[in-house]
């Protein structure tokens, strides 16, 4: 049995952070079945990329749950290697109040309109204060075919341990690693 689902209908799913979000049900006039598992047709937007959520959902498991984190230490040898791009989605006004010196600045609000300032050949990880709006980026990005993880000590632990001596010294290491291409 098929029925209408309006592409504006909102529906809350809760993320493995525990932080709820609100979600509208992709496509014009999209179509849900109500006993089947394929949940919504796939809208006309998406590119060849895209993975509907569903589909996500279902292949979801242990390692996918290990491998959309990362911690400190592995980010900072990645972003020193040059494999990762580093993504601060906050708000423009708290990126205005205060920032980290490394990675990029693309608010969350704004990341669906600039996904062409990302590097597809990289890990993109995202990072916020904590970790739920970089959870939620990092969601949305894989959902459009992006390697993306998200920074589990938040920008918070970054900035707590990039401190002193070891801010001196990763920032040299990154000047080393950079000038030796």
């Amino acid at each position: 049995m098929l029925k209408n689902v309006p592409s504006t209908r909102p529906f809350v799913v809760r993320l493995l952070t525990g932080t709820l979000v609100a979600l509208t049900l992709a496509g014009v006039g999209g179509q849900t079945r109500a006993d089947s598992p394929d949940t919504t047709t796939p809208p006309r937007s998406m590119s060849m990329n895209d993975i509907p959520f569903a589909d996500y959902l279902r292949r979801f498991d242990y390692d996918e749950r290990v491998a959309m984190k990362i911690q400190l230490p592995e980010l900072l040898k990645l972003y020193a290697e040059g494999q990762v791009q580093l993504i601060d989605i906050r708000f423009n006004e708290e990126y205005a109040a205060w920032r980290v010196g490394i990675g990029r600045h693309i608010p969350l609000n704004e990341l669906p309109d600039r996904l062409d300032e990302l590097d597809p050949n990289k890990t993109i990880v995202t990072m916020c204060p904590h970790y739920d709006r970089a959870e939620i980026a990092r969601l949305f990005l894989t959902l459009k075919g992006y390697q993306a993880r998200y920074l589990t000590d938040g920008m918070l632990g970054l900035a707590d341990y990039l401190r002193g001596d070891k801010a001196r010294d990763y920032m040299a290491r990154i000047a080393t690693e950079t000038n030796t291409d």
